[in-house]
C-alpha cells in the first residue's frame, strides 16, 4: 500500500510447525514447552518475516497471523528452588493460557521479539485470528516486568495486536456454557 503500509502474511499451519503438547487452554508444568527447538514456524519463514519487517520503508508494518502472538497467562515463578515451582505447577517463564497459538511456543516468540528489537522495527501491527475470542494488546517481550514494560503507556512494546474471534467455530465463552451473542 505504497508508503502507508506493507502487509506480510504468515503460514503457521503448514510450515514445519511442531505439534501441540497438551489441551488448548493451559500449559501447566510441561517442561517441553521451554524446549528452545520447538517452533511454530520454520527458521526460513522467521528469517523472511524479520527481514521483511526490517526492510520495509512504509509507515506501518502489518503482519497477518493465524494464531495469537501476544502473551496470555500468569507471571512466571520467581527464582526459587526448582522443586517449589514444580510442586505448584508453575513454569519459570509463566503459565500460558490458550496454547493453540504462540503461547505454546514461547522460545519461538522470544526469537521473534529478539529479532524485532535487534532490527529496531517500529509501527508493527499484528492482525490475528482463530483464537475464539477477541483481544487488543501490546506486544512486550516481558509483560510482567514493570522495569521493562509499562502497560499504561505501552513503553517498550514491540507492536500491537488485534485478535478476532473464530468465524465458524464455537467461541471461547460458549465453551463454558455462555449463550452465543447472536440473534435478536
Amino acid at each position: 500500500f505504497g508508503a502507508m503500509a506493507d502487509v506480510l502474511m504468515l503460514d503457521l499451519r503448514q510450515d514445519q510447525r511442531d505439534g501441540f503438547l497438551s489441551d488448548h487452554y493451559v500449559t501447566g508444568n510441561v517442561p517441553e514447552y521451554d524446549n528452545p527447538d520447538r517452533r511454530i514456524m520454520s527458521a526460513a519463514q522467521m528469517d523472511w518475516l524479520l527481514q521483511g519487517l526490517e526492510s520495509k520503508a512504509s509507515r506501518w508494518k502489518i503482519v497477518g497471523n493465524q494464531a495469537m502472538l501476544g502473551h496470555w497467562g500468569g507471571p512466571g515463578a520467581p527464582d526459587l528452588p526448582a522443586a517449589i515451582p514444580q510442586a505448584l505447577g508453575l513454569r519459570q517463564n509463566g503459565n500460558q493460557l490458550y496454547v493453540n497459538g504462540w503461547n505454546g511456543y514461547p522460545a519461538d516468540r522470544q526469537r521473534l521479539y529478539a529479532g524485532l528489537q535487534q532490527r529496531a522495527v517500529q509501527n508493527m501491527i499484528v492482525l490475528s485470528g482463530d483464537a475464539h475470542f477477541s483481544f487488543a494488546m501490546d506486544l512486550p517481550p516481558d509483560p510482567f516486568n514493570p522495569l521493562s514494560y509499562d502497560p499504561v503507556t505501552g513503553r517498550n512494546s514491540l507492536g500491537v495486536e488485534f485478535v478476532v474471534p473464530s468465524v465458524n467455530s464455537e467461541a471461547f465463552p460458549e465453551t463454558f456454557g455462555y449463550p452465543p451473542r447472536t440473534g435478536s
